[in-house]
């Protein structure tokens, strides 16, 4: 489920390098939105199963803290990489790193879990 809804991420991002109408653009982020949500449950429960009964709320708390803490910072360069290439520029980019990604979990044995 997790590889199938990176190639679900991928797919609505190459969507939105052809989206020139508004529904379009919708129907692209919907893909992902939903691929995206997939992939949280997904780390979610992986992180609580293999992490040890006494350390899972600081494991909990720390990754969260650190994936609140990257947010802004993510915004923040996107921002100015808006700024100094082209949105569609951006979004191929996204694709091929998005592209990159899933080729490179082929071969991981995470693809075996259901």
């Amino acid at each position: 489920m997790f590889l199938y809804s990176l190639y679900l991420v991928l797919a609505g991002t190459l969507l939105l390098n052809f989206a020139h109408t508004w529904w379009l653009v919708g129907i692209s982020q919907f893909i992902r939105t939903f691929a995206v949500i997939i992939i949280n449950v997904n780390y979610f429960s992986f992180r609580q199963e293999f992490t040890p009964n006494h350390l899972l709320g600081r494991v909990a708390g720390t990754s969260s803290m650190l994936m609140k803490l990257a947010l802004p910072l993510g915004l923040f360069l996107s921002g100015i990489w808006a700024e100094v290439w082209s949105v569609s520029s951006l979004f191929i980019c996204c694709s091929i790193l998005m592209f990159m990604l899933c080729f490179a979990l082929r071969g991981n044995p995470i693809k075996n879990v259901r």
